[in-house]
């Protein structure tokens, strides 16, 4: 994770870009930007204009476990015509702009119960995903903005990416976290740069469902551990050939002290080090690791995170899909 850098001016608040120098940092601050969670139940078939939706306003100061309450244990019905039909479940995680942060979907068929009582369906767990893009505000217009990604080897320019943008508002792809610098012009002229280097008939009325919709949920690759002293954190990553899908570590801890990590991946690469920091801020500090041991050192109780760093040889997220420096302009 790189430390951010602004190109001819000093860096203010609502610009502080840190969250941007990796996916996993990135999907932190996602879940601190959600306002709202919100589910759907839908079927082709479905008989009127029935509701099947659900949300929840979020606390401010919520985590990853309050997100995912939103799902746990519903118990929902819908009316249906055919129980040939697949029913849906879909979840949406939005910013207070209404901007999808997370998503997740499944689906399944009602069965017949033998025991009686009609159709019913399976329990059912969704993942949430990290968005394939995250909007970050700025604190004026933005006229538009681009990526400019580095060769990971040579460190030289490689490759550029146009981003689309809105009002205050640039979308940034997710899988560019931590690829190369950001730069955003606005409408006033102004410019500035940021590396980022990391129907039926008759009397037919439908079927009634009811439905369990999830008894388990979770955000892809965000771990969350309440008050690991006694053990601390450990675990193994999967990679192939050097490549794979980093995490990002939710703690929620009742005092200071310190927090024993060892990370390592599938392949035996060990994490070099530790970037951390607490809830609401967007100051990423450092720890080294031996052997990919490393302490936290928590200084007051509540909501931390940790993003492992890592050797880029040795284990890697995969680059994005991007297109040719050639053609910009």
């Amino acid at each position: 994770m790189a430390s951010l850098i602004l190109f001819g001016m000093t860096a203010v608040a609502q610009t502080n870009l840190s969250f941007l120098t990796s996916k996993g940092a990135l999907r932190a601050y996602a879940v601190e930007q959600a306002v709202t969670a919100c589910g759907q139940l839908s079927a082709p078939t479905q008989v009127g204009n029935q509701i099947n939706s659900w949300g929840n306003i979020l606390n401010t100061n919520h985590t990853s476990a309050d997100i995912l309450s939103t799902y746990a244990n519903k118990l929902l019905s819908i009316t249906i015509l055919n129980p040939k039909d697949q029913i849906y479940l879909n979840a949406w995680v939005l910013n207070g702009d209404g901007d999808a942060l997370f998503y997740g979907g499944t689906g399944t068929y009602p069965v017949y119960s033998k025991g009686g009582g009609g159709y019913v369906l399976p329990q059912l767990s969704v993942k949430l995903i990290l968005a394939s893009v995250i909007p970050v505000k700025f604190n004026k217009p933005v006229s538009n903005a681009d990526i400019v990604y580095t060769d990971p080897v040579t460190g030289q320019t490689a490759n550029y990416q146009q981003l689309a943008s809105n009002g205050n508002k640039v979308y940034f792809p997710t899988d560019s976290a931590g690829k190369g610098f950001l730069q955003v012009n606005f409408t006033d002229g102004t410019q500035m740069s940021y590396d980022i280097h990391t129907g039926a008939g008759g009397a037919d009325t439908g079927i009634s469902v009811p439905e369990q919709t999830w008894t388990e949920s979770t955000i892809d690759n965000l771990v969350q551990y309440k008050d690991p002293w006694t053990y601390g954190v450990v675990n193994t990553l999967q990679s192939s050939q050097g490549i794979g899908l980093n995490r990002t570590y939710e703690l929620i801890l009742s005092s200071k002290g310190y927090v024993g990590f060892q990370l390592n991946t599938s392949e035996g690469a060990n994490a070099t080090g530790y970037w951390y920091r607490t809830f609401g801020s967007q100051n990423w500090l450092y720890v080294p690791a031996i052997n990919g041991i490393g302490q936290i050192p928590v200084t007051s109780a509540g909501t931390w995170y940790v993003v492992p760093d890592w050797d880029p040889s040795q284990f890697r997220e995969p680059d994005p899909v991007i297109s040719s420096l050639n053609g910009k302009g």
